[in-house]
């Protein structure tokens, strides 16, 4: 009979040490993770200085914008930018990415790893949809207007 007990006792400490470590590794990873709304409206995605042209009409300076590349997702999906800005992607997930068109050549990244950059200056107005060619189904579109 003591043998069952001690079983039973033994079980219930290996699962109370699992729920543990278990609660240990999801608030690891929640205090770790990103606040993905700060990369959607991040007033450091813009750059809002100006600049004149020869007929003195203010004109804004090219801005330099971010995407941020994590939980095998583009954020932001959608980015509206205007001709001249940057887009610059950072790989911050823990696998490699690629920031391909899905038609044509203007976007074209080497493979990134985590870290890892990729800029691109959009010159002429358009819809520009990509991918990451390693995992096809994570999609995004830049529009310049």
């Amino acid at each position: 009979m003591k043998k069952s007990k001690i079983k039973t006792s033994n079980i219930i400490i290996i699962i109370f040490i699992v729920l543990i470590i278990l609660v240990g590794v999801y608030l690891f990873i929640q205090y770790n993770k990103p606040d993905l709304n700060e990369f959607e409206n991040n007033p450091s995605n813009s750059d809002n200085s100006t600049t004149e042209n020869s007929d003195n009409v203010i004109n804004p300076a090219p801005a330099t914008k971010k995407v941020t590349i994590i939980d095998f997702a583009f954020m932001p999906k959608v980015l509206t930018i205007k001709p001249g800005d940057t887009v610059i992607w950072t790989n911050s997930d823990t696998f490699l990415h690629t920031v391909t068109s899905d038609s044509g050549t203007e976007l074209n990244s080497k493979t990134l790893e985590v870290g890892q950059t990729y800029s691109y200056t959009f010159d002429t107005a358009g819809n520009f949809s990509y991918h990451c060619s390693i995992y096809p189904k994570i999609k995004a579109k830049i529009i310049v207007k």
